[in-house]
């Protein structure tokens, strides 16, 4: 007698579709999500056709930290493009909260866009000193005065 098993057929995504997801989640990156919101999605299942809330959550962080490294600057040259393009971006929400008078966080926008430019970063001083130190503990005097008496 022959034996029929029934194995459940699990559809294995190829790699292109974990490429997919990782750039979804570069672009969530660069429109301002944070990490943990990109996690909530992840376990939330919100992004369409990856069940992602099946993953572990190992796999869910290495994919966000693939999509962060995905964002990382690569060249020194780039750094000065991203630099202009986030005061680009602090200026928009520094618009934006001076139209809805919203000083609190324009005051932290224009502190962040301080930060960016290098007003903050206080004043470089080398500081030598060179410092002899003696300590005496008494205990060659303390051994003659037994001695004596």
């Amino acid at each position: 007698m022959a034996r029929n098993d029934t194995i459940k057929a699990k559809k294995v995504r190829p790699k292109l579709d974990r490429e997919e997801l990782v750039q979804l989640i570069v672009c969530d990156i660069l429109n301002g999500m944070s990490r943990y919101r990109v996690l909530l999605k992840l376990k939330r299942d919100q992004y369409d056709g990856f069940k992602s809330s099946e993953f572990s959550r190992s796999k869910q962080y290495d994919l966000v930290q693939e999509a962060y490294e995905c964002c990382k600057i690569p060249l020194a040259e780039d750094r000065q493009k991203q630099r202009e393009l986030f005061i680009a971006r602090y200026e928009d929400i520094l618009e934006e909260c001076r139209d809805s008078r919203d000083r609190q966080n324009a005051i932290a926008a224009l502190k962040e866009m301080g930060k960016i430019l290098g007003i903050y970063e206080p004043d470089k001083v080398d500081v030598n000193a060179n410092v002899n130190v003696d300590i005496s503990f008494g205990l060659e005097d303390n051994d003659e005065t037994e001695l004596q008496d």
